[in-house]
């Protein structure tokens, strides 16, 4: 059975405890070893009161507050979704352009890039405007081009703007050869008798005894009239693509389709060729 304390161990018991707490106090080793141990439990306490603190207008806003803000947030996220596609856009245009400068210059040319404005959808993309004319110095006949390769050439302008007629229209004619040869011929859009079928161009006039490829590709010959040599302007499209001139012509020569080079990737700006003797800088 325990004794009971005696009256005078009350007075030790009460000088002991306060001794240990003055020591907790100002001993800095115990004191950390303290606030270490209470330390999860007063960030818990404090994170659960700043998460209160941090909904309390919530719960103290009224109904029509709340609508209120749900409808700005919506009309917030609306502006956004119409603003990635912008921004989407200009960083295409971006790393077109970076591609327009970076390509192999012609000494004997001078360059001017400019925007596509309009597509005639109703020609098939055979006709587009572009937003240069003749104060840039573009002139009827001048080569143009979409991404370094061949597109057409400019069919008629004004001051500010330009006609463009595309390879892929038929009244459009090149002389071209496939590259890394003196095999060569002219070429032009393809009629094509299906709805919506893709562009292809037709190389004709080749010579017959020879073999042509798939993939061979297809470039401006130093007999052009309006473009330099060397200009890419597609490739050889597959065997079952491959067609004959009849009559007489089919005893000589044979034409063979090409697949436009430009189609493989979209582009809003074209380059525009223009001979050096006709630069703005030596009309002035």
């Amino acid at each position: 059975m325990l004794t009971r304390l005696k009256p005078l161990a009350v007075p030790g018991l009460l000088s002991l405890t306060v001794a240990i707490l003055l020591f907790v106090r100002f001993h800095p080793g115990t004191r950390s070893a303290v606030n270490d141990f209470f330390s999860p439990f007063l960030k818990a306490e404090k994170n659960v009161e700043h998460r209160i603190e941090g909904r309390a207008d919530r719960y103290t806003k009224t109904k029509p507050e709340l609508v209120r803000e749900i409808r700005e947030l919506e009309i917030q996220l609306a502006h956004t979704a119409l603003e990635i596609p912008r921004l989407q856009q200009l960083e295409r245009e971006n790393e077109e352009l970076r591609d327009l400068l970076q390509m192999e210059r012609m000494p004997a040319f001078d360059y001017r890039a400019a925007r596509v404005l309009f597509r005639d959808k109703a020609t098939g993309d055979r006709i587009l405007r572009i937003d240069h004319g003749t104060e840039h110095g573009i002139a009827v006949g001048q080569p143009v081009l979409a991404g370094g390769v061949l597109l057409g050439r400019v069919l008629e302008t004004s001051r500010h703007t330009a006609r463009v007629m595309a390879l892929i229209d038929p009244n459009c004619e090149v002389s071209a050869r496939i590259s890394g040869t003196e095999l060569g011929g002219i070429l032009s859009g393809a009629t094509e008798t299906k709805w919506r079928s893709r562009p292809t161009y037709l190389l004709k006039h080749l010579p017959r005894d020879e073999t042509y490829r798939v993939g061979d590709r297809v470039e401006t010959s130093p007999f052009c009239t309006f473009a330099p040599p060397g200009i890419p302007i597609g490739v050889i499209g597959s065997a079952d693509d491959e067609v004959t001139a009849g009559g007489r012509d089919n005893l000589l020569y044979k034409s063979v389709r090409v697949r436009p080079a430009y189609t493989e990737a979209p582009f809003t700006f074209v380059t525009v060729l223009i001979p050096a003797r006709t630069t703005i800088s030596e009309r002035r």
